[in-house]
């Protein structure tokens, strides 16, 4: 299980932050649009108690960046009393978090490639983001 936060401005205009959860298994994107980070602890406990529920399977690791909104007591806590793994990235390097930058890159753009084409304003983009994750996810690709 993979895990980032963006914090996004596009044209410098409207900025929104997502929360984009990458299964490392299957590939599969989820993407959660928070007002602040600090929600990101509701959000990944009610992730996880949904993808248990769907798939009949354990969430065993989760690797994330060492941003406060995942290096804190509080998750820490939670994550440990469900026996998951929390592995931090290497400070400074999102190459050591790999999978999760680049479905951020990947969602981020063509987020920006559809507005920007259909000429829709930015008030649309989490309309935007949320159906490149869906075309990501139907969208074959290798291992």
């Amino acid at each position: 299980m993979l895990t980032s936060v963006v914090q996004s401005s596009l044209n410098h205009m409207v900025v929104k932050i997502f929360y984009g959860v990458v299964d490392d298994f299957s590939g599969i994107y989820f993407t959660y649009f928070l007002k602040n980070k600090n929600e990101v602890f509701n959000i990944f406990a009610q992730f996880k108690a949904k993808y248990e529920n769907l798939t009949d399977k354990r969430i065993k690791n989760m690797r994330t960046d060492n941003g406060l909104e995942f290096v804190n007591e509080q998750l820490d806590t939670y994550l440990a009393n469900s026996g998951i793994f929390h592995e931090k990235t290497i400070p400074y390097n999102s190459e050591s978090n790999g999978k999760a930058e680049r479905a951020n890159r990947i969602l981020l753009e063509r987020a920006s490639s559809l507005l920007y084409e259909s000429e829709l304003p930015l008030k649309f983009w989490a309309e935007s983001i949320n159906f490149s994750t869906q075309v990501s996810n139907v969208t074959p690709r290798k291992g």
